[in-house]
């Protein structure tokens, strides 16, 4: 039998190789555990995001996580216990297998999970959800698409600096035309006569107005009618009813203001703040594009708790009767101008007015008020134009934003039978502007950040309605999250790791884990 022995200095270098090898196999473990931490809570935060409300991405290709779960208040803890799964998952790769394979070999456990920032859709008035909806559309039209609205908003512009007219058409009409032609009438009786007692009016300074031009008096029929009584009738009626194509039925549907975004306090965000730049210059024509197409209107129906919802944008009401009436009325005003400007700036059409005044006049033995009489029929006349204009915009055609004589619809003649043969004297213009076309108009005139709160009403509105969700909430919608990880190894070290998501810009901000050693006592 052999005896061995060994040197003092041999066990020293023995001692210090396994010192050296024990060391390198906890800085080996120390960095495969971070490395495992940083992919359970990469894995912890995808998971809980890859959970997007479907409603939302379905019906308006948003993407949000549903911070209050359908019960109406914050359920975050349940998107903390969510995270905490997930990244178990990674820890221990045996969870959930049958039969168990054993202990994880790095033993790391989840010490705790906490969101330390959020922020949800309704951020700043409804930006988070603009900036996403600006986002889908510049990847949806591309720069052909861009340059398409921006010409359709140039022909647009064209149409609304057109209603400079409006001082000479829609300002008259506001008065009232049957008050107008009083007020003739009375000035005509009392310049008579002051005549007849040969005062001759000099003292008193506000005399007739002097003879148009010496044209002879148009002969007037018997059953002559005077469009300007015609139209004054006209106005004493329901605007609607007046705009309204045959067999158009306008929506009952209403929403309960008190309920809605724009009506309560939002749910602070947390933490977070990672808000996009506000919505202007080409954005807004990308973002009303996004309504037009998503929210539905009078002639493309949304199914959801407003029919029309566009009009909604524009004008807030909690019925769709009251806001389709509140946008039929701002378009009135918008023709109203545009046609009485095409009718002064077009010989034949002012030709056609001068002619029917003179009548007019004639019929009423006032022709030394010729000139006011044309005024107060132009008034009408673009009146009546513009409600043949909005019967085909309704009905679905296109009309022509700046008019001459050729795309001019009503003459003076056919007023009387405005009620009875509307539609048929409604065509379609190629190359015009249809309904959706002058709701992008009306839309530019409001402000980014009211429309983008109706928009808030109206998603959450459709939501609830058409998707059965009673309790959903547009303002517990997360865009942007962050949480920390505090995981443990078994009791000789902590790691930390900070993951911050954001469906806009799909990155993650994040360091690698921390790592604090455990202070035993």
């Amino acid at each position: 039998m052999r005896k061995g022995s060994i040197t003092v200095f041999l066990s020293l270098t023995m001692v210090l190789v396994l010192s050296i090898l024990l060391a390198s196999l906890y800085s080996v473990r120390i960095a495969a555990s971070r490395a495992v931490s940083a992919e359970a809570a990469d894995e912890a935060v995808f998971s809980l995001f890859s959970e997007y409300d479907r409603d939302l991405f379905e019906r308006y290709h948003l993407f949000f996580l549903d911070g209050g779960m359908d019960t109406g208040s914050p359920a975050f803890s349940a998107h903390i216990r969510f995270l905490k799964d997930s990244a178990d998952y990674i820890l221990h790769p045996g969870k959930g297998r049958l039969p168990a394979s054993g202990a994880a070999p790095l033993a790391l456990v989840i010490e705790s999970c906490e969101l330390t920032g959020y922020t949800t859709a309704a951020e700043q008035s409804g930006r988070i959800l603009a900036a996403q909806a600006v986002r889908y559309m510049e990847n949806t039209l591309g720069i052909q698409g861009v340059q398409l609205l921006l010409e359709n908003a140039g022909r647009s512009g064209g149409s609304s600096g057109a209603g400079g007219g409006e001082g000479s058409g829609s300002a008259l009409l506001s008065k009232g035309l049957h008050g107008e032609m009083e007020q003739i009438r009375k000035e005509a009786a009392a310049a008579a006569s002051g005549t007849g007692a040969g005062s001759g009016n000099a003292s008193s300074g506000s005399g007739p107005p002097a003879p148009d031009s010496g044209l002879p008096a148009p002969a007037v029929p018997e059953d002559f009618e005077n469009p300007i009584e015609t139209v004054s009738e006209f106005q004493k009626l329901s605007l609607l009813s007046l705009v309204l194509p045959s067999g158009a039925q306008v929506s009952e549907k209403t929403a309960d203001s008190a309920s809605l975004p724009s009506g309560r306090t939002f749910e602070p965000s947390l933490g977070v703040v990672d808000l996009p730049a506000g919505i202007s210059g080409s954005s807004r024509l990308l973002f009303n594009e996004y309504v037009l197409q998503h929210c539905g209107c009078f002639t493309s129906l949304n199914d959801g708790a407003l029919s029309y919802g566009a009009e909604y944008l524009l004008s807030g009401k909690p019925s769709d009767k009251a806001n389709l009436t509140a946008v039929v009325r701002s378009l009135m005003l918008l023709r109203t101008g545009a046609n009485a400007a095409a009718i002064l700036g077009d010989a034949s059409l002012k030709a056609q007015a001068s002619q029917a005044a003179l009548m007019i006049s004639a019929a009423l033995a006032i022709p030394e008020f010729h000139a006011a009489v044309e005024a107060l029929l132009t008034a009408a006349w673009a009146w009546c134009e513009s409600i043949v204009d909005l019967r085909a915009l309704l009905a679905g055609k296109k009309v022509a934003p700046v008019k001459d004589a050729s795309s001019w619809q009503l003459s003076v003649g056919s007023i009387p039978s405005l009620l009875s043969e509307g539609d048929s004297f409604a065509k379609d213009h190629p190359g015009g502007l249809n309904y959706r076309n002058y709701l992008s108009i009306l839309l530019l005139s409001k402000k980014q950040d009211l429309l983008q709160m109706r928009l808030l009403d109206m998603i959450e509105s459709t939501v609830r309605s058409a998707c059965g969700r009673p309790a959903f909430r547009i303002d517990l919608c997360v865009d942007t999250l962050q949480a920390d990880f505090v995981i443990r190894a078994r009791n000789s070290f902590r790691l930390t790791a900070r993951r911050q998501y954001s469906y806009r810009e799909e990155v993650q901000r994040h360091a690698f884990p921390r790592m604090e050693t455990v202070n035993h006592q």
